[in-house]
Parts: structure tokens; sequence; C-alpha cells
């Protein structure tokens, strides 16, 4: 999986490795654990950076296994975010390397740069690097392209496994999303859906994160990204989401790889006129499943990602001798092998040669190309980071309205026929408080895409006014209040503003119905009154499934 963000971003990622020395950029004053890209990691070296990272940034990352591929290796998740407060096919393996070089900018820049700080701080990143660690050990390390996962089943029934040819699992085809065709039957890959180890560790790992608003998912060919619906128009979405992937995520990424943006998205206003020019794209499952604003990127175009790549003209396969050009002038001819005679001992005479596996159009060349490739997308992650709600109690009032001399609890003794009672000493005064707080959003996006709320795993957001219940009571007010989805502070383009979708109806919960406060826009005041015995802390707690947590102690005056 790519990342991800108390808001949260998530990334998911799949992989692959080479041994060459090339370019690299120079490690900084601030890695403590330095890295390169003149080569491909691999799985070894990716596990391994890994273990490393996580114990030299103990106070902002935390290494987690979500789970263990065909043949029993871990699938790791990367989570960097303040601690105090991945290639999906095995052959695309480019993806690995632009979540090695996102973690190492947000682990060294922590404390250096003061965006990535700030994003660190408030956020929460969970990088996958590689979500199939049999498919890129085996392209990366052992040389041979693997897509698809073994089934490791009996396909004739003659007792043995793995022996007949069979098509194998291709992970990216094995979610629950799309599995089923329209008519009822499969149309994806394995026995069902999430019926591969890596594919049921990464849907169990969102299904038990629902703060992730925001998903990031690497493949390698093609050089573009695509956003949802793939199976559906796009006239199927909130007009709002919409707008949030293509005016705000996609103008910024067009503007960082350096395409043009279409004339529709720099004037959003005039969108109806072009209406017919516009193309569906592909989708990603878990927009609409847990309401997270994802995206898929195919990372590596040669003919855009290098400049200057040599042009020949009047050839079908003018591409190719173009990169065999540029591998012969800045890699020295390592990248490819000389055809040569060879006698393979059944097929008779032959050649042998041709592009080394790992190299092969799939992914982006070692070096220059590479880090290039990685820097832009680690720009654009991080402007999607910038995007992401921010909770905030920017005001807490409390008002003495009355006070209330306490009586202590009397005694009763009995003796025979006599009855006692005696006067306890006095008890805690009562205090009546009037308790008002202002919860704002001062993040551009709003705390849920335009129906997140509605999706039965999420909730809108709540905002707590908590004591100890043997001596608070609440007069007005429940004690939890529920504020809607909060909106952030961008006006969207072309839609004139955030506007949440129809809050959803109420669910099963307490015994009594919690106040609502739904006024709509970016802030909510919320107000309690309560009777307060003695000197009871009080502290109000806003929890936003996708926005994060605030907390503030109250001081009763």
């Amino acid at each position: 999986m790519r990342p991800l963000y108390g808001s949260r971003l998530s990334m998911t990622v799949a992989t692959a490795a080479l041994f060459l020395a090339f370019f690299s950029p120079q490690a900084t004053a601030a890695q403590k654990v330095p890295i390169h890209f003149e080569s491909y990691h691999g799985y070894t070296a990716t596990a391994d950076y890994l273990k490393t990272v996580a114990k030299a940034y103990s106070g902002i990352t935390d290494l987690l296994e979500i789970g263990k591929s065909t043949m029993g290796r871990p699938i790791y998740v990367l989570v960097v975010s303040n601690q105090k407060n991945g290639a999906t096919h095995g052959n695309e393996y480019t993806g690995t390397e632009v979540c090695l070089y996102i973690i190492d900018k947000l682990v060294s820049g922590y404390g250096e740069d003061e965006t990535v700080t700030r994003m660190v701080d408030k956020n929460t990143f969970y990088i996958c690097p590689v979500i199939n660690p049999d498919g890129v050990f085996n392209s990366v390390e052992r040389g041979i392209p693997q897509r698809a996962n073994s089934m490791n089943r009996d396909e004739d029934g003659d007792g043995k496994r793995g022996e007949d040819p069979e098509a194998g699992i291709d992970l990216n085809r094995n979610f629950p999303e799309g599995w089923f065709t329209d008519d009822g039957f499969a149309g994806g890959t394995g026995d069902y859906p999430t019926s591969a180890p890596e594919t049921h560790a990464v849907a169990e790992f969102f299904s038990n994160h629902r703060n992730i608003l925001m998903g990031q998912f690497y493949h390698t060919s093609g050089g573009f990204t695509f956003r949802p619906m793939g199976t559906a128009p796009h006239s199927t979405m909130n007009p709002l989401d919409v707008a949030v992937f293509d005016f705000v995520m996609g103008k910024k990424y067009l503007e960082i790889i350096g395409e043009d943006v279409p004339e529709a998205w720099e004037k959003p206003q005039l969108l109806n006129q072009f209406k017919r020019k516009l193309k569906e794209t592909n989708a990603n499952a878990y927009a609409q499943q847990y309401g997270i604003y994802s995206i898929t990127t195919e990372l590596w175009n040669p003919l855009k990602d290098i400049p200057g790549l040599p042009e020949i003209k009047g050839a079908s396969d003018s591409t190719e001798r173009a990169l065999l050009a540029y591998q012969d002038e800045e890699y020295g001819g390592k990248l490819f092998r000389a055809w040569k005679p060879f006698k393979h001992p059944d097929l008779g005479e032959g050649e042998i040669g041709g592009w080394l596996p790992q190299h092969r159009v799939n992914n982006a060349l070692p070096g220059k190309p590479l880090v290039e490739v990685c820097d832009k997308h680690w720009r654009f992650e991080l402007f999607r980071a910038e995007l992401l709600p921010d909770i905030t109690i920017t005001k807490a009032d409390t008002r003495l309205l009355s006070t209330t001399a306490g009586s202590g609890k009397a005694t009763v003794s009995t003796s025979g026929d006599t009855v006692t009672i005696k006067k306890g000493k006095s008890g805690n005064s009562v205090k009546i408080i009037e308790v008002t707080a202002v919860i704002e959003n001062r993040g551009k996006l709003a705390t849920h895409i335009a129906e997140g709320a509605q999706l039965s795993c999420l909730r809108e957001d709540v905002v707590w006014l908590l004591g100890d219940p043997e001596k608070v009571r609440f007069l007005q007010g429940t004690p939890y209040q529920i504020l809607g989805v909060l909106d952030g502070t961008l006006t969207i383009p072309g839609v004139g503003g955030q506007r949440a979708a129809a809050p959803m109806g109420f669910r099963r919960g307490p015994s009594y119905r919690p106040t609502e406060v739904k006024e709509g826009g970016a802030g909510r005041e919320v107000k309690w009154v309560i009777a307060v015995e003695g000197t009871t802390p009080l502290k109000i707690v806003v929890s936003s499934q996708k926005g994060g947590t605030a907390v503030l102690d109250l001081k009763v005056r």
C-alpha cells in the first residue's frame, strides 16, 4: 500500500531492484539512515531499511507487520507520526523506491523542515513499500519478472500442487470491489475476494484504520494518475468529490509533472461546456468502501521522464531504440545484454540476450531518472498532506451560574429499639456551570469526503465533555454532541464551497439521543450546563474519525 494521515494519508505499493552505480543525491546531515537510488532495493534491502529507520527514528516511527506473503515473507507498514502527540504487481517496483524516498524525506526532514515537521506532528503516514514481497523478491533479487503470484493448488486432481500451468493471482484484481461482474460471475483473480494473503492483509489494515482519508496506490507503466470511478461514469460520484480530485489534486499533479492543465480545469465555471470532452477514469475500491480520496499512479513514462531522450524517426520500435541509445550513453550498456548464439537442450539453436529483466520498460531507470520520478511524487504527496483537515478547539469558557453548599450523608445506627441518626459533616459544594466551546476545522478539506459520513463503517464528528460520572450531572446538553461533518477552509473550484452530503440517520447508540449541532461550515459552537461536585476536573475531547482528536483541560472559574 502506498502512504497514509489524525488527519491521515495512506500509501500503498509493490516492488523490484538492480545492482549498478549511478547518480544519487548526496546524503544530508539530517539523515541518520542514508539511502541511495543507484539501484533498486528489492524486498530484502527494503525490509532492512525499514527496520533501521524504525530504530533510528523511534520517536516518530513504528514498524508494523500486517501479514505475510504466500511464501511467508512479512508485509511491513512503516507508521510516521509524532508518537508523543507499495508495489501490488511484483514486476512493478518503482513504487517501492518512491515510498522509500518519501520515508527518507519525512524522517530526515522532521525537525529540519518546517512544513515536514508540521505534517508529521499533525498527521499519520502509513507507508507500505511492498505489498507483494514474493513478486518483488523474484523480480529484483532473482531477476525473474513476476507479475502474478502462484495459486499453489492442484489444477488437475492428480494430488500434486504447482506442477500444472496456472493463471496465477493478480493481487490488484483480488480485492472485493469489482471482483464480481454485473451478472454475478467472478471477474477478478483468485478463488474469492482477498483469497491471497497479501490482499487480505491490506484489506484488513484499511478496515482497522478508518482514520485514513487519503490513499495512494503506486504502479509503474504509463506516467499518469487516475481517480475513481473506473467502473461507472464520474457522474455517479458526488460533484464535490469530483471537483476535489480534478480541480485541486489533479491540477496540482499536472503542474508538478509538467503537463498542460486542461482548459476545463483552469476555468471550472465553464465546466458544462466541456462535459463532452471529459473521459471516464479508473477507480480505487477504497473511495467508496472507506470514504478515502484514493488515487492510483502509473509512475514511469520514459518519453516524458527522460529529458532529451534520443529521437529516432521512421522506426516502428523508435522508443525501444531510443532507450537503447540512452542506456548505452548513460549506463555504459550495462542494462542490455548483446544477443549471442545459444543452444537449448530441448529447443535447439537460438539466441539469448536483450534487456535485463529489471529494466525492460516497466520501471524507472535507476539513478537520476528514478530520483526525479521519486521527487515529483514526494512533492505531490506533501501537497496532499497539506490539504488534510485539522481539528482544533479554538475557544473554551466556563461560567459559574450558582453554588450550593453540600450536605454530608447522615449515618443511622440501631441499638435494640433505639434508632440513632447523626448528621454528617458538610460535603463538597455543588456548582452549576455553563460550558461553551468552539470547535473548528482549520484544514483545507472537510473531515469526510462528500458522502463519507453516510458509509456504514464511518461516523460523524463528535465532541465530549468528560468528568467523574459520580460527580458531574448534565442539566443541558448530552455528554457527547454530534457535530456532523466540519467543512474545510478551501473554496473548491467549480462548486463554490464545501457542502457535505445529507447527514446520516441516527444509529444505535446510548439510551438517550445525543444533542446535535450541525449548522454547517467549518466551525461549531457547543454548550453544556452541568452540576459539578467539588473541584472535579473537566475535559473537552473532540473526536473526528478522519480529522484527528483535540483535547483540552477545562479550568472552572
